[in-house]
């Protein structure tokens, strides 16, 4: 008996995932009254629970296990069968490991320090990825154990997702690649996304001239918001918008709202040096005033390793221009700690209110 899994075993599902099977084949038995191979299964480690697969004509010279996670172990047996009902001795192969069967779109479990984004004098960046331990299924792999490895050649202020291609999942000195095209990574086996960053700008004006720009959005508010990526986009004529309304609800004397709230995060682990400017460019709106107490407004607030630091407080019902605010984030400060927290959100009658984020970056 010989056992086998892998891509070439492999059943891909409805939804585009992939279940990873295993392979059993056999010599044919000597016995030419064997009718039926009988197979079963366990898990290493449940010593009183065998699983039937199904049985299988025996001059197939093989069959199939399904219900395996790729990455855990199993012991194997087979026996014939003759027609008669008389049944050999088992066959078995123990702690057989099930080869990774790559899902079209790999998921990996990561820490957001496996990208950091570099802008040099030249005009060009560069995308470090660092060591990380990619897991599938059951399955652990080292990436990059001897260090981190550099994609460069890319353009500044861009966002760029980066991926690598291991389609036996074994790890190790993989080579990334960084690309501005989905299409390129997704609905492809052995593709593995790592993640996504935008490159920072070199200015040669202000410090050691990096511009870091943040990578995540969290929308917590009751009102979606609209196009969240657009305050990271390095385009000043795109904003995200949060929005927050105030209406009557249940009769005279009753009110509902909705708010915006979002907190945009992900700036990479760089410990600056001298002091630095996290930026935010905002502009507010306020439809027509309604009757009833007006409380609330907008606060811009920076998280700096969990404590906030207000960065700009808008007055309820007061409309302003496209304005840029800004902060200073101290030497010493580790960036992957500081995250941008936006709140709209008022108690009026009938009112609507919108905040846009142009842009939000830290210039060094």
């Amino acid at each position: 008996m010989t056992l086998n899994s892998g891509a070439s075993t492999a059943v891909k599902q409805a939804d585009g995932t992939v279940q990873p099977r295993i392979e059993v084949r056999w010599d044919t038995p000597f016995d030419i009254l064997a009718a039926q191979i009988q197979i079963q299964f366990m898990t290493v480690g449940d010593a009183t629970f065998w699983r039937a697969a199904p049985s299988v004509n025996v001059g197939l010279n093989f069959g199939m296990i399904d219900g395996v996670v790729a990455g855990q172990a199993y012991n194997v047996r087979i026996r014939s069968v003759r027609s008669n009902g008389a049944i050999s001795d088992w066959i078995e192969i123990d702690g057989y490991v099930v080869s990774v069967t790559l899902s079209v779109l790999g998921v990996i479990s990561l820490s957001q320090a496996s990208l950091v984004g570099q802008a040099h004098s030249d005009g060009t960046a560069t995308i470090l990825v660092n060591p990380f331990t990619a897991i599938v299924g059951n399955a652990h792999v080292s990436i990059l154990p001897s260090g981190p490895r550099a994609v460069d050649g890319l353009n500044q202020g861009q966002l760029y997702y980066v991926y690598y291609i291991d389609p036996t999942f074994v790890g190790g000195a993989i080579s990334p690649i960084a690309t501005q095209n989905k299409t390129d990574f997704q609905n492809k086996l052995g593709y593995f996304l790592i993640g996504a960053v935008v490159t920072p700008v070199f200015r040669t004006s202000t410090g050691s001239g990096a511009r870091y720009l943040p990578t995540i959005f969290f929308d917590t508010g009751t009102s979606s918001t609209v196009l969240p990526e657009a305050a990271f986009d390095q385009d000043v004529t795109t904003f995200a918008e949060l929005s927050a309304k105030t209406y009557l609800a249940g009769g005279p004397g009753g009110t509902a709202f909705t708010f915006g709230q979002g907190t945009w995060e992900g700036f990479p682990p760089v410990v600056l040096t001298a002091d630095a400017s996290l930026v935010v460019t905002a502009a507010s709106g306020f439809g027509p005033v309604g009757l009833g107490a007006n409380t609330g407004g907008i606060n811009l607030e920076a998280h700096i390793a969990g404590v906030a630091t207000p960065i700009a407080s808008i007055p309820l019902f007061s409309a302003t221009p496209q304005t840029t605010y800004s902060l200073t984030i101290p030497a010493g400060t580790d960036i992957s700690t500081v995250s941008v927290y936006v709140l709209i959100k008022q108690i009026s009658n009938s009112v609507n209110g919108v905040v846009d984020i142009f842009q939000i970056y830290l210039q060094a």
